[in-house]
């Protein structure tokens, strides 16, 4: 192939990598569009630096049914390479990209760009499906508010430790543009991937978000303690309905 578009969600990401490794030549592209900020290391490993691009998807949508996605607002398709910026292939693919109608960017620092996304993420995620309430009604509510920030802050914190240079006002400008871009309406609609899977009774991706968080965070002395709370409190579904799952 060309090109490999990888998009699964992250706990499939191990079995995904054996369907895909016969389609993986010497001149594929394998671009990943996951959430949380380890595909990178999990693809290069299987495939090699040479054949792995960053991305992410700003675009928010919901599985409402086997077969049925729903977008409920449009973003951008933002990727690059992390190992040669400004490559031409990078170039090429963002023209075919948006020749396709896909709003598409190309990024000088990609792995910038993935942890900045990650940071809001798992604020958004984390805190819809704690709560079971929209991004709109959680900013509205002091408390909740400043544990949505608190999460981000957290996260800021690990990328610097990390030696992810993200900018000061990042939590700042995150919050800024969020409200910005999304009018009250959308905003009191918005909800996270997590949410729409704990309450389809499906597993959650809480590992690879506020779950990596907390992991990374004992890994390199980086307190998490907001973070460790929505992980705690969410771990019990993280396979599905407990229920359902005799947890």
């Amino acid at each position: 192939m060309d090109l490999i578009l990888f998009c699964v969600k992250t706990y499939d990401t191990e079995a995904a990598i054996k369907l895909i490794a016969r389609a993986v030549g010497e001149d594929t592209k394998v671009l990943t569009l996951q959430n949380g900020v380890d595909s990178l290391d999990s693809l290069n490993e299987a495939f090699g630096r040479k054949a792995i691009l960053g991305g992410i998807s700003w675009t928010n949508v919901a599985i409402e049914e086997p077969g049925v996605v729903r977008h409920r607002y449009p973003g951008p398709l933002v990727f690059g390479d992390p190992n040669a910026t400004g490559s031409k292939r990078t170039l090429v693919l963002k023209d075919t990209f948006l020749q396709a109608g896909v709003a598409a960017e190309v990024s000088d620092d990609i792995t910038w760009a993935i942890w900045e996304k990650f940071l809001f993420i798992c604020a958004v995620n984390g805190m819809t499906a704690l709560t079971r309430l929209p991004v709109g009604t959680l900013q509205a509510c002091h408390a909740s508010r400043e544990l949505f920030v608190d999460i981000m802050c957290e996260v800021y914190s690990l990328a610097r430790r990390s030696g992810i240079e993200l900018s000061e006002d990042t939590v700042e400008r995150t919050i800024r543009h969020m409200e910005r871009e999304l009018p009250p309406g959308v905003l009191n609609k918005t909800l996270g991937s997590m949410y729409f899977d704990i309450a389809s009774g499906r597993r959650l991706e809480l590992e690879s978000l506020n779950g990596a968080v907390v992991q990374r965070g004992k890994q390199l002395k980086v307190a998490t303690p907001v973070n460790s709370f929505v992980y705690g409190a969410l771990k019990p579904w993280a396979n599905g309905e407990p229920m359902r799952n005799g947890v």
